[in-house]
């Protein structure tokens, strides 16, 4: 879809590609799919919503790809599935996108989803769009979203805590030594260009 859509996005990191398996798995670096399971090269957005449910968020790319899909496409596809969650989150993202509101008057059915998959990513608060009934909860805003994957080594380090530590290292400190302190790292600051 990068190269048929002329999307200019960073190399993905894990691309899906067909393999003969038996079910979507993950391969050394790519994601392995079984040949039924893979999109019709045409059908753009049967790989926005393929890319949603087993590749993950990539903001760059659904920024690009989605305003270039045709309305009449996610309405066929949110008629086929009206609870489908990954339609939603693409009619969803399809309107933060384009500026545009597509005309499906109807609230959407199903569950409330969240954006990203807070077992997957690192997530912020959360905002619902009650007329997808999708979560926001990314870092920062749609117009700016940092996406943060949960790997091993991101895990770790928030597993260590470092702001509760430091608050604690703050408040054994004598008033006299933390505004030394802070008075040093203001001029530390003021210092570096």
């Amino acid at each position: 879809m990068v190269r048929a859509l002329s999307l200019r996005v960073i190399p993905i990191k894990q691309p899906a590609l067909v393999r003969p398996v038996t079910r979507v798995e993950e391969g050394d670096n790519c994601l392995v799919v079984p040949q039924r399971m893979a999109p019709p090269a045409d059908h753009h957005l049967a790989h926005v919503l393929f890319a949603l449910k087993h590749e993950g968020m990539n903001m760059a790319v659904l920024a690009q790809a989605l305003p270039k899909l045709p309305e009449r496409d996610l309405l066929e596809a949110l008629a086929e599935a009206p609870g489908g969650a990954y339609i939603r989150k693409a009619c969803y993202l399809w309107e933060a996108f384009t500026g545009k509101r597509l005309p499906y008057e109807e609230n959407a059915k199903g569950n409330k989803v969240l954006l990203f998959d807070p077992d997957r990513y690192i997530t912020g608060p959360s905002i619902r769009n009650s007329r997808w009934r999708v979560d926001f909860n990314g870092l920062g805003s749609l117009r700016y979203c940092a996406t943060v994957e949960r790997t091993a080594d991101i895990c770790a380090l928030l597993d260590f805590e470092v702001p509760a530590k430091s608050r604690v290292f703050i408040k054994s400190l004598s008033p006299g030594m933390r505004d030394r302190v802070i008075q040093l790292g203001y001029l530390w600051r003021c210092a570096v260009p």
